[in-house]
């Protein structure tokens, strides 16, 4: 994935519109439960531990498209969070 990861939490809640069968390494978070996810590349994630997922549900994926990238966020709060990871995919470093 190239979306920068270290400004996100580990975790947050979140109201969101979520896109299904996504391949895990594409998605930025993946649910605990349905009303919080975590980051992938967070200090607690391994990748054994996506290896358990196959297609998944998340709230934000950023994949390869072409020549390009194609990014989905479902937050629809304005969060801190939501800013990070948009401004993560656009690769616009944090100041």
């Amino acid at each position: 994935m190239c979306v920068d990861t270290s400004n996100l939490p580990l975790s947050y809640e979140l109201e969101a519109a979520f896109i299904e069968n996504v391949q895990p390494d594409e998605a930025v978070f993946l649910p605990d439960d349905p009303a919080a996810d975590r980051p992938l590349k967070g200090e607690d994630s391994t990748e054994s531990s996506m290896a358990s997922y196959d297609a998944v549900q998340t709230s934000s994926a950023f994949a390869k498209a072409g020549l390009g990238w194609v990014g989905y966020v479902g937050d629809k709060e304005d969060t801190a969070v939501l800013r990070e990871l948009i401004m993560g995919m656009c690769r616009i470093p944090k100041t």
